[in-house]
């Protein structure tokens, strides 16, 4: 698996299947959506990206709560999973302004090329938390 550390070190992709999320540790539900990543990146023959975050937005707005695995163990699961690229984008005090509809245009679409999407029910992004997919 391919890790990036931050989006100035994403290079334009020709297309790929994305999932979005803190994964701040890997749960039965986080599985879920991580297994149809990789079978839908396979499908469509694209590679699969987890984009995660650092802090997590709830640490960085100071709601601060535990995590069910370290970024080590978090990075070997997924690994394990099958996902081809995990990016970790770092959530500051600029990221966390970007508009919903910005994050799609320059993250999404511009660098990724998103083809597909897979999220769960509860995702919100972008400023205030006003996007959804």
């Amino acid at each position: 698996m391919q890790f990036i550390r931050g989006l100035h070190n994403l290079k334009n992709h020709a297309g790929s299947v994305v999932t979005i999320g803190n994964f701040d540790g890997v749960h039965v539900g986080h599985e879920k959506i991580i297994l149809r990543l990789v079978e839908s990146a396979k499908a469509l023959g694209l590679p699969s990206v987890l984009i995660s975050f650092s802090p997590t937005p709830q640490c960085f707005f100071g709601r601060e709560q535990a995590t069910l695995s370290n970024f080590k163990e978090k990075h070997q699961l997924l690994d394990r999973l099958g996902v081809d690229k995990h990016l970790l984008i770092y959530f500051n005090q600029t990221f966390s302004e970007l508009k919903a509809k910005d994050f799609i245009q320059q993250v999404l679409l511009d660098k990724l090329n998103m083809k597909h999407c897979l999220i769960g029910d509860d995702f919100r992004f972008g400023k205030k938390r006003q996007g959804d997919l």
